[in-house]
């Protein structure tokens, strides 16, 4: 980005607007220091065992490999899909990774002409198509032509299956751009399950079922977040395995008791830094933070990584409230010039908060290195976050001036400054320890790939389109909403709604390129796509991060209430 012409509008608005500074009050944490004098919950007096949990582990491990064994393939995926969405799949990947090989390798005429499938073969395809694309395997479209019309609806006789019509409506998610079809038959599912809702001849356990996937599909959803919520309907199918729902319990429990030790771990680290008395205009969100590293992984073998991603968020905050709510134009270009020159000194002299700010990041940066963490992988990061600085620059000409720009011009610059292209970035440099693949890997980052771009977009049209109010009353940047209303002369309604579908756009891309992308881990891109996850999770109707109050519910979920009793 050419910033010539940033500066000098700038240094112009300077000169106008002498040491003007933004006047704003955010809602107090809502956490405190909740973590720090919190006694044990009671469901850590449940009698549990680490050799019950390995039993189990053992237990469920043998009833995968007996589904791939006997080729069961309609009780495997059931049992794969239970696995994923409680959480332990990470328990089972080899099992796993064979069973998906053979139902790759099955084609999907086998199971319509199996007779043990006789009245549910529509189910098993749909479920099928969905698994695999979730775990990489690249399932073609055109299977759905035997069951739906050029209307996207299913055959009569299964229009009211209910099974039929959840998995069209879940495998519909995993769309590609250009799949009509699916997206119809996406939209046909939804609409026929909601009418069967409004019939009220569902049973609790079915009803239960259909208000969850319409709520949000089970794709979307944050995975930790998911788990906790899916244990109750598990708990309630007449099919399940009483192992693996035991299993996803103790599982739970035993993670609870780890993230919240970590969460302990973030309050006091935040404390230390002292940052809500030496920079008093920030959002104070470090349990918030933690909530979002969880999104992204929440894996035990990840506790490092995720303890580096709540840090490094809450850093980011950090410089992102400096800019949007305190800094002067005429401090910004000169803390903007610092960032630029990684110049802790030249910060210090803009003003003591910069300094300070500058500080925190190269010595958190530091220390990850110290830890082991990627050395090419935090140089990117540095190199993204001079990018975003840059962008940042730009968003303060475009609010001194009280410009709304295009809709291309504002995304070119605001996916930028969500910032989610450096803590995807962060996220890989916590995982990945073969510097010879890292600098694959980095090469990569560094290029802004696509589905790093998907990310980013629905990071800041969400967050946008729950914000638009709050930033228009507040005098902020104008958002996407505005920006998409003028260039079109409708409503912020209409533009609203434009905004999700350009947000379906993109979750269609990260499929694509998901499914595409055959030179960089798995593991890797599924942070990227948990990236895009946590925005559904907290961003969907209101601002979760700035309005942490709404999020409250979720989080008590996953770091405050019990699954054993």
């Amino acid at each position: 980005m050419d910033t010539s012409k940033t500066i000098g509008s700038l240094q112009l608005a300077a000169d106008v607007e002498k040491a003007k500074r933004p006047l704003v009050t955010f809602e107090p944490s809502i956490w405190g220091n909740y973590f720090m004098d919190a006694g044990p919950m009671p469901c850590e007096r449940h009698v549990y065992t680490d050799e019950r949990r390995d039993n189990l582990i053992e237990r469920v491990s043998h009833i995968i490999e007996q589904c791939s064994t006997d080729k069961d393939l309609l009780n495997g995926m059931k049992n794969i899909d239970a696995i994923d969405r409680l959480g332990i799949g990470y328990h089972f990947e080899r099992e796993i990774a064979n069973f998906m090989d053979i139902l790759n390798n099955t084609r999907h005429e086998e199971i319509l002409n199996n007779k043990q499938y006789k009245d549910v073969s529509f189910t098993a395809v749909a479920i099928r198509f969905r698994l695999l694309r979730q775990h990489r395997f690249d399932a073609p479209c055109d299977l759905f032509d035997d069951f739906l019309n050029e209307m996207g609806e299913l055959a009569d006789k299964v229009h009211h299956n209910v099974d039929a019509l959840l998995s069209l409506y879940e495998a519909a998610f995993l769309a590609k751009p250009g799949e009509k079809l699916l997206e119809l038959g996406g939209e046909f599912a939804r609409a026929s399950l909601s009418n069967l809702l409004k019939a009220g001849n569902l049973s609790e356990d079915i009803l239960m079922k259909v208000h969850y996937a319409l709520a949000m599909p089970s794709y979307r959803r944050m995975k930790r977040l998911d788990a906790k919520l899916y244990i109750p309907i598990y708990e309630k199918e007449n099919a399940r395995e009483e192992e693996i729902l035991e299993l996803a319990k103790l599982d739970f429990h035993a993670l609870l008791v780890m993230h919240r030790e970590e969460a302990k771990y973030i309050t006091s680290w935040y404390n230390e830094l002292d940052a809500s008395s030496k920079l008093t205009y920030i959002r104070s969100r470090p349990i918030v933070c933690y909530f979002w590293a969880l999104g992204v992984f929440y894996e035990p073998h990840y506790a490092a990584a995720r303890l580096m991603f709540a840090k490094i968020i809450k850093l980011f905050s950090l410089f992102d409230d400096t800019y949007d709510n305190y800094g002067t134009v005429e401090e910004l270009v000169q803390f903007n010039e610092a960032i630029q020159s990684w110049d802790e000194e030249a910060a210090t002299r803009v003003g003591d908060n910069y300094g300070y700010i500058m500080a925190l990041l190269t010595k958190t940066l530091r220390e990850f290195v110290v830890d082991g963490v990627s050395v090419v992988g935090v140089d990117c990061t540095k190199h993204i976050i001079k990018k975003v600085s840059e962008c940042m620059l730009q968003e303060v000409v475009w609010r001194e001036e009280g410009r709304v720009p295009s809709l291309y011009q504002h995304l070119t610059v605001t996916t930028m400054t969500t910032f989610y292209w450096a803590l995807a970035c962060i996220s890989f440099a916590g995982m990945s320890k073969d510097e010879e693949t890292n600098k694959l890997i980095f090469d990569w980052v560094r290029e802004f790939p696509t589905i790093i771009v998907n990310a980013c977009t629905i990071c800041r049209l969400m967050d946008d389109i729950s914000g638009h109010e709050r930033e228009r009353d507040g005098n902020n940047v104008a958002t996407a909403v505005a920006c998409y209303a003028r260039d079109h002369a409708t409503t912020d309604e209409d533009a609203k709604e434009a905004l999700r579908l350009m947000v379906e756009d993109h979750w269609r891309s990260i499929t694509k390129e998901f499914l595409g992308n055959k030179s960089i881990p798995t593991s890797l891109l599924v942070r990227v796509i948990n990236l895009a996850r946590v925005m559904e999770s907290m961003y969907r109707k209101h601002d979760g991060y700035t309005q942490s109050s709404r999020i409250k519910d979720s989080m008590d979920k996953v770091l405050k209430e019990c699954i054993l009793h």
